[in-house]
C-alpha cells in the first residue's frame, strides 16, 4: 500500500451469492506491548480511495496516541 501498517485484504464468503468476494483496507498499530489495534474500512461502503484514506488516517491517529 505504500503506508506502513495499512494493507488491503480480500476475502471470499460463499454464503453471499451476489457478492462472494469483498475487500477492505486495514489499519493496524500497537498502542502498547502485547496489544494490537485494528480498524477495517470496506471498499463496498466507502469506495477504494476513501477506504484507503480512512485506513491511513486511523493508523496515523493510532500512532499519534501512542506517543502521548
Amino acid at each position: 500500500s505504500g503506508e506502513p501498517g495499512v494493507r488491503y485484504v480480500e476475502e471470499v464468503d460463499k454464503r453471499w451469492k451476489s457478492q462472494p468476494c469483498y475487500g477492505y483496507w486495514v489499519a493496524q498499530w500497537s498502542p502498547k506491548k502485547g496489544v494490537r489495534k485494528t480498524k477495517r474500512f470496506s471498499v463496498m461502503k466507502y469506495g477504494d480511495e476513501d477506504a484507503y484514506r480512512l485506513a491511513v488516517k486511523a493508523r496515523r491517529q493510532g500512532v499519534a496516541q501512542m506517543k502521548e
